[in-house]
């Protein structure tokens, strides 16, 4: 039974799940990362800062995209694992800080010290992705040719990577909209134990759209709404 007492707390929470499902805000089209950290023996995945120095936990932000920041796929077998069609485009966060008004994405571990994990390597893995489109992390050499990382399209999903670095990849998806990219990253300590360790985390991109609440959040105003109508018909 709700009595008239717990009605402030049942509206306190309902408040409380809706503001957590619209406090997400926006990356600055700026230098960030996703980052990897390594605190009490755990792994820890999160969104970094590079120039203000502020990290935020991965359901506290988003990346946005523009339309505008796009390519056109080339011909060749070479670019399948983008997802795309020749000649379809693939809008992208790119991986090199020349596109003005579009955030510079990295992917960094240099807080992890060396030694920390065997032969300074972790494991990065795409374990789900939810959105309208496919998603491909790649990077390109001098002569334009790219060297794929992970692919949804083709079931690439993990590589390996060097601890305390810091490296710029291209972030394409084939489709606006709104991407939840499940991320894994996993190791072994080198503590004479070989104890591994990981950490799994969703993100979310936001391909020339803006994230709108989920459907928990507005039924938690509705319930709000609910018990502060019955709760004044009770008073009455």
């Amino acid at each position: 039974m709700i009595t008239p007492h717990r009605l402030p707390l049942l509206a306190a929470a309902s408040l409380a799940l809706a503001t957590q499902a619209f406090a997400q805000i926006e990356l600055p089209a700026d230098h960030a990362d996703l980052g990897i950290g390594f605190h009490d023996n755990e792994l820890e995945l999160h969104w970094h800062l590079e120039d203000l120095e502020l990290e935020y936990k991965p359901h506290e932000a988003y990346v946005f995209i523009p339309l505008s920041s796009s390519i056109l796929r080339p011909a060749g077998a070479a670019w399948d694992f983008t997802g795309a069609i020749a000649g379809g485009t693939i809008y992208l966060a790119p991986e090199l800080d020349q596109t003005p008004n579009v955030i510079f994405l990295g992917l960094g571990s240099e807080e992890i010290a060396n030694g920390t994990f065997a032969a300074n390597t972790l494991t990065f893995a795409l374990t789900g992705i939810v959105g309208d489109g496919e998603f491909s992390l790649w990077q390109t050499n001098g002569l334009g040719q790219p060297t794929a990382f992970l692919s949804s399209a083709t079931g690439s999903t993990s590589f390996d990577l060097i601890t305390g670095r810091h490296e710029h990849f291209n972030w394409g998806f084939t489709a606006p909209g709104i991407y939840a990219l499940t991320f894994s990253v996993s190791g072994i300590l080198d503590d004479g134990q070989a104890t591994p360790v990981s950490d799994t985390a969703t993100f979310t991109f936001a391909v020339g759209t803006t994230p709108i609440p989920e459907p928990s959040a507005f039924a938690a105003l509705a319930g709000l709404a609910v018990l502060g109508f019955v709760g004044s018909r009770r008073r009455r």
